[in-house]
């Protein structure tokens, strides 16, 4: 069976103007350019990113999660626990890794990072770099100082 290259064995040699960009044409190279992408949470995401948690954290974080998102996505009403963006990485149509921020209009100073998952099969492939990066540049637009992020062990 042949091995899969590692993110680092896959790096081409040569000077980058960022970390991200090279690590983004490295996950390009490795899944197809066409095949990936970042990009801000949509309505048919939800199941994706839910089969993630559930996979990882069980059946109890599962349904959280899917309340904590359909708060984002799908009520109207101006609630302390919606997300201020929530950000996906899909790989040939499929969610990939996920993860939200939320609490920026109570604190502008302070973000807090939410239901940042990677999808086991997808692990270790540097994904969840790539999605923090961009969570990351995301609050730096919104002027927050502080990230803060809960972990769990799952159920």
């Amino acid at each position: 069976m042949a091995q899969k290259p590692s993110v680092s064995a896959a790096i081409p040699p040569g000077p980058y103007r960022r970390r991200e960009e090279s690590l983004l044409m490295v996950l390009s190279t490795l899944f197809g350019r066409s095949n990936m992408k970042i990009r801000k949470i949509r309505q048919d995401d939800i199941g994706g990113i839910v089969r993630i948690v559930h996979k990882i954290m069980g059946p109890k974080d599962a349904k959280i999660a899917l309340n904590d998102i359909n708060e984002t996505l799908l009520e109207k009403r101006n609630s302390p626990f919606k997300f201020e963006e929530f950000f996906v990485i899909e790989i040939s149509g499929q969610i990939a890794a996920a993860g939200g921020i939320w609490a920026l209009k109570h604190d502008p100073n302070i973000a807090r990072l939410d239901w940042f998952v990677v999808d086991p099969v997808q692990q270790r492939k540097g994904l969840g770099t790539m999605l923090l990066r961009q969570i990351e540049r995301f609050t730096k637009k919104k002027n927050a100082r502080i990230i803060i992020a809960e972990t769990s062990s799952g159920s």
